[in-house]
């Protein structure tokens, strides 16, 4: 009996080691099986999708298209600490008294900067426009009337403001007061979740092409282009051939934000209006509704036509009444009155 287990015992044993291999045939998939394998090998991995951003025209994954714009009204005071703008989608630059600037920076929700600053008040014109995005709107106080226009809910937007929230949401730096004072992307979200404000926006895209023709007629070159908002204060742009785009000049000097970026954008805008002084402190009224002459730089050239704005969002024509496409990528706009110098070349 033992013998004869032993003996099946080798059996077995020799079973395992030489196993019961059966001849594997190579499989011939036909052109139509091969198609449905490698979708059945696509639809496993996750697809990224890509499509349009509304706000700017760059390509993204899909679903983070129309996000909520974050409109910041940031410093430009020359003699104060830069401001984190380089990361905007969209920048205005905008007189206030003084014969000075500031800037409104229309940031989307995923490139907000780590620390957003120094932070400066509000004017009517700066919540005007933050209102054509359906913004959420960032700043420090402001005017009184703006601020007595937010608080009744003239606006169609989502206020954030230093002042009326106690800085809860902002700190300030040990830089010179009152050019110190900060918001962190964190407190940004944190904001939106404690107020349950959505992240999707509902505003008018412009329209964006990758590439922009400029009609023969309408070809004028414009490699430097000037803008004189007083006798204190210049800016210029250069033309950069090899990168499409135009460079940020101050007072002679190439401009680098707080993060020591350039300001380079695709498109710069100079959107003529009345602009008018309103009291002896030297505040401004710009009138932002209606129609007025425009200067759109692209391509290192020059269209002259005009910007139109009866509801929703301003928009640029050319002289034939045709809407501009704008370059995809970053967009400068400038406000001025007539009486403002504006030389290209």
């Amino acid at each position: 009996m033992k013998k004869f287990f032993l003996f099946i015992l080798a059996i077995f044993l020799l079973f395992l080691l030489t196993g019961c291999r059966s001849e594997q045939k190579p499989v011939f998939l036909n052109n139509k099986e091969k198609l449905e394998n490698e979708e059945l090998i696509i639809n496993q991995e996750v697809k990224k999708e890509k499509t349009t951003r509304f706000l700017d025209g760059s390509i993204v994954e899909k679903g983070k298209e129309n996000l909520l714009p974050i409109a910041v009204v940031l410093e430009n005071l020359t003699s104060a600490p830069k401001p984190t703008i380089a990361k905007a989608s969209i920048i205005y630059e905008a007189p206030v008294e003084g014969g000075f600037t500031r800037f409104l920076g229309i940031f989307d929700l995923e490139e907000l900067p780590k620390n957003l600053g120094p932070l400066r008040s509000a004017r009517s014109y700066f919540a005007e426009i933050a209102e054509e995005y359906k913004s959420l709107f960032i700043h420090a106080g402001g005017s009184n009337d703006v601020l007595f226009k937010l608080k009744q809910g003239f606006y169609q937007l989502f206020d954030l403001d230093e002042i009326s929230w106690m800085g809860k949401y902002f700190y300030r730096s040990d830089e010179p007061a009152p050019h110190n004072l900060y918001i962190k992307k964190e407190s940004i979200e944190k904001f939106l979740n404690d107020r349950k404000i959505s992240q999707k926006a509902e505003f008018e895209p412009w329209l964006f092409s990758e590439k922009v023709d400029i009609s023969p007629l309408a070809k004028i070159s414009a490699k430097k282009i000037e803008v004189t908002f007083s006798q204190f204060y210049q800016t210029k742009w250069q033309y950069d051939f090899q990168n499409n785009e135009y460079q940020y000049w101050q007072n002679a000097r190439i401009f680098k934000d707080k993060e020591g970026q350039e300001l380079r954008v695709k498109n710069l805008i100079v959107q003529i209006t009345k602009i008018n002084i309103i009291d002896e402190i030297g505040r401004r009224k710009i009138n932002l509704t209606g129609q007025g002459e425009a200067l759109i730089f692209q391509n290192g050239q020059v269209i002259k036509g005009k910007w139109l704005k009866e509801a929703g969002r301003t928009r640029f024509y050319n002289e034939n009444g045709e809407e501009i496409k704008l370059l995809s990528g970053k967009t400068w706009i400038a406000l001025i009155s007539n009486k403002n110098l504006v030389n290209y070349y």
